[in-house]
């Protein structure tokens, strides 16, 4: 046997033996509650921190969402909400300023109200 390929290894072999189950392989150890607990720990681990804008981008975005409502513009709106990044595509329906919200009618799933503070960007389809 050769002694050099004794304690050499290919990148594949490698990734083998570096890649490990983590936690499953003890989860059969684990009392239900702490199986419960390490979920939510690995929720919250991919939970997206909110994007803080300063206020001259605040500014910009509610002037282009102004026109896209005038206009009747197709847009798509990114909201967080709850550590969670989403999108939402359809029309402006209404601005209600004093509600600080936008309804937004969409093609198949019908409205959704969504709060001002909750759109962290949109683009104009």
């Amino acid at each position: 046997m050769n002694k050099e390929r004794m304690f050499r290894y290919n990148n594949l072999e490698v990734r083998k033996i570096v890649q490990d189950r983590g936690n499953i392989k003890w989860s059969t150890l684990m009392l239900p509650e702490h199986a419960e607990l390490l979920k939510e720990l690995w929720a919250e681990d991919k939970k997206a921190v909110k994007p803080i804008l300063d206020p001259q981008e605040i500014e910009n975005m509610n002037h282009q969402l102004e026109e896209a409502y005038v206009h009747q513009h197709a847009v798509t709106l990114s909201i967080y909400e709850k550590g969670i990044e989403m999108d939402y595509a359809g029309k402006i329906k209404n601005m209600d300023k004093e509600r600080k919200c936008i309804i937004l009618k969409r093609k198949y799933n019908g409205e959704i109200k969504i709060n001002f503070d909750s759109v962290i960007g949109f683009t104009i389809n």
